[in-house]
């Protein structure tokens, strides 16, 4: 299982929008779904997650399928690299960038 993760953010801060649904994992892919049923493909800073046997580790919170969460950041203006696990739904899915803190 793969988060897709940023080496580093791009600008100045990040965005002020915020994203909240359940926790997906899907045939390798970690997925955000909303309450509108859209789909989104999340970005994390790259040095704050981690995987555990219970999820994805991020925040001081672990995540797991069927887990509600709620993370700040914004819709990426520009089209990011898709892990290997995420490419055959890729299309279909908006890719959220979580914003990077402190």
């Amino acid at each position: 299982m793969r988060a897709a993760t940023l080496a580093r953010a791009t600008g100045e801060g990040g965005d002020g929008a915020l994203l909240e649904g359940t926790v997906r994992l899907e045939d390798g892919c970690f997925l955000v779904e909303a309450s509108t049923g859209e789909r989104f493909l999340t970005y994390f800073p790259e040095d704050k997650v981690e995987w555990s046997d219970e999820g994805l580790r991020y925040g001081g919170s672990t995540y797991g399928s069927g887990d509600s969460i709620a993370l700040g950041g914004g819709i990426a203006s520009d089209s990011r690299p898709v892990p290997s696990d995420c490419r055959e739904r890729s299309e279909t899915l908006t890719q959220w960038t979580v914003a990077q803190s402190g």
